[in-house]
């Protein structure tokens, strides 16, 4: 299915062909546009989430919270940006509900942080990586939430400032400095042994 371009302020945003069907009247178009939407984007939303919430089952829960609220949400959507930006902001303030759930108040040192993270991985049977991924999903799970976000964003899915800027509401140049010091963290702590 080829996306369709919508033109909105002199921009062309190239949306999914099956948006449409999502908020059709049909049951049976309405289906597959679900069934386009499903196949589209349940894998990258979860392995969006897994990157920031590290175990399988923070990352299914908070995947599922968003898909439901794409459809309850989806008569809201204005077409002034793509559809996946659209998405993704929604699985970003998912995705920093959740973290703010399983926040601890308790201060931890970051090698303790590390350790645990690395433990979590380690006995997570849905986690199949050789130990420098390991090792980097571990640095990335102790960066606060905003750089864990920016971070994420950058490196994994490669996106621009000027889009997470749109997914998140903050400023290129703020991104770009949470970036920064995440990298800087994720460098001081991704050490491999000799």
């Amino acid at each position: 299915m080829m996306p369709k371009k919508i033109s909105k302020d002199k921009e062309d945003f190239e949306q999914p062909d099956w948006l449409d069907g999502l908020t059709a009247s049909n049951p049976h178009i309405q289906s597959k546009a679900f069934e386009g939407f499903m196949n589209a984007w349940q894998k990258p939303i979860y392995f969006y989430m897994r990157k920031l919430l590290v175990n399988h089952q923070d990352a299914d829960d908070a995947s599922q919270e968003v898909m439901i609220q794409v459809l309850k949400s989806i008569d809201t959507f204005q077409r002034k940006s793509t559809f996946s930006t659209w998405l993704m902001t929604i699985a970003y303030h998912k995705a920093m509900d959740a973290m703010r759930k399983r926040k601890t108040h308790a201060w931890v040192s970051l090698d303790a942080a590390n350790h645990a993270a690395l433990s979590h991985l380690n006995e997570d049977a849905l986690f199949d990586a050789d130990e420098a991924e390991t090792r980097l999903q571990a640095a990335i799970s102790t960066l606060p939430p905003r750089q864990r976000q920016v971070f994420v964003l950058r490196y994994f899915d490669e996106f621009s400032f000027r889009k997470i800027a749109a997914i998140t509401g903050k400023t290129e140049g703020a991104l770009k400095a949470s970036f920064h010091h995440a990298s800087k963290k994720i460098r001081a702590n991704v050490v491999l042994p000799a």
